[in-house]
């Protein structure tokens, strides 16, 4: 059960604070109507989203989307190179590449479906809001 709480938080995060948005302690998934919310919310009420696991075109189209105040942030990301990698439990881990992760197994998958649609759902969406805009952009 708690599962279903904890894996729907962007979605719930980004229904807001409107009365459909709260989790039931019957039921702690996430609703369609919160579902349908966040959706709208994502739409209408971002300027740009962006794609952690495609950090440097994320980079790029915040820094073309938003000038006066990422300027120049395309030169300094790329200015980040392994020097700045930090030792995590004896790995060396760069900021680039902490959204590299390895791939679930399917049965894994299956279970985390079942709770998490909410939010593959919104991810979903989110990435092609993300690659239409690069594309307008001219990023991608």
């Amino acid at each position: 059960r708690k599962l279903g709480r904890w894996c729907n938080l962007q979605t719930r995060m980004m229904c807001g604070w409107h009365r459909d948005c709260a989790f039931s302690n019957n039921d702690p998934n996430a609703t369609q109507l919160m579902l349908d919310i966040a959706l709208k919310n994502l739409e209408n009420n971002y300027s740009a989203v962006l794609i952690a696991e495609d950090w440097d075109l994320s980079v790029q189209l915040l820094e073309a989307t938003h000038p006066t105040y990422f300027e120049g942030l395309t030169n300094q990301n790329a200015a980040v190179s392994p020097p700045y990698c930090q030792n995590v439990m004896g790995e060396k881990v760069c900021p680039k590449d902490v959204a590299k992760k390895k791939e679930l197994q399917p049965a894994h998958r299956q279970i985390l479906k079942n709770y998490c649609w909410a939010d593959t759902a919104l991810y979903q969406r989110a990435k092609e809001l993300f690659y239409q805009k690069a594309h307008k952009c001219g990023l991608a």
